[in-house]
């Protein structure tokens, strides 16, 4: 398991961390290997099960140095479909000591339609114990961002593909700032994801972006590099 630290832009510093799972093969990460058969095998809440036990226990070990950082989790909307779920996930955190409002779901796709009504109801009873929601941008379709604010999204966030060369595309900057602004009219916060370059920061900075992560701050790290690279961070020696 591997840790992307979020910068808050505005105050250059750490508010938080997305959990990811990678798969080294051949002396690389495969970011999506572990998380595609668990979804295909229908048994993702076991992976976001493991996973969150496991990042919670990791950043628990920091101390005081994590102490204030929230924790980003993927989810399937599929997973969403449990009634259980907000008792497992209220369990497992208050047996560690980790308050919810700390936790954020990052939905990896869309509900079905039929699904919608179940969804909303397990998604409110979440938010309503502190759980943060974030969705990826639909790219300026009005009509799926008004069906997405019927769940109860607290995070807007742009991925990479998005983000990567948005400085050089014909409208891109106008683009990122438009959608950023139609967001945090809607009490969002803009997350932009994929920051690799010091042109695409200046491009999100500008966009008026409230967070950013990515490589240009650091790549997903095991949590004793994550510690080292935290510590350089906050004493502004990276």
């Amino acid at each position: 398991m591997q840790f992307q630290p979020r910068i808050e832009l505005s105050a250059r510093q750490v508010i938080g961390v997305e959990a990811l799972v990678r798969h080294r093969l051949n002396d690389r990460y495969d970011a999506d290997t572990i998380s595609r058969h668990f979804a295909a095998s229908q048994r993702a809440d076991v992976l976001t099960r493991h996973m969150l036990q496991q990042s919670i226990s990791q950043l628990l070990a920091l101390g005081d140095l994590a102490a204030d950082w929230s924790l980003t989790l993927n989810l399937y909307a599929s997973e969403l479909l449990a009634a259980t779920l907000p008792d497992l996930l209220w369990h497992m955190t208050e047996q560690a000591g980790f308050p919810l409002s700390r936790l954020i779901l990052d939905i990896q796709d869309l509900p079905d339609a039929a699904d919608s009504a179940r969804i909303l109801d397990v998604s409110n009873r979440l938010f309503l114990q502190g759980v943060r929601f974030a969705i990826d941008g639909p790219g300026g379709n009005y009509l799926e961002m008004e069906r997405l604010m019927k769940l109860p999204f607290s995070l807007f966030k742009f991925d990479h593909a998005f983000i990567r060369g948005i400085q050089t595309r014909k409208h891109g900057p106008t683009l990122l700032k438009a959608q950023t602004f139609q967001a945090q009219g809607l009490g969002l916060t803009v997350v932009a994801e994929g920051v690799e370059t010091q042109d695409e920061l200046d491009a999100v900075t500008q966009a008026g972006c409230d967070h950013a992560q990515g490589h240009w701050f650091s790549p997903a790290l095991p949590i004793d590099e994550l510690e080292a690279w935290a510590i350089g961070f906050k004493s502004g020696q990276i």
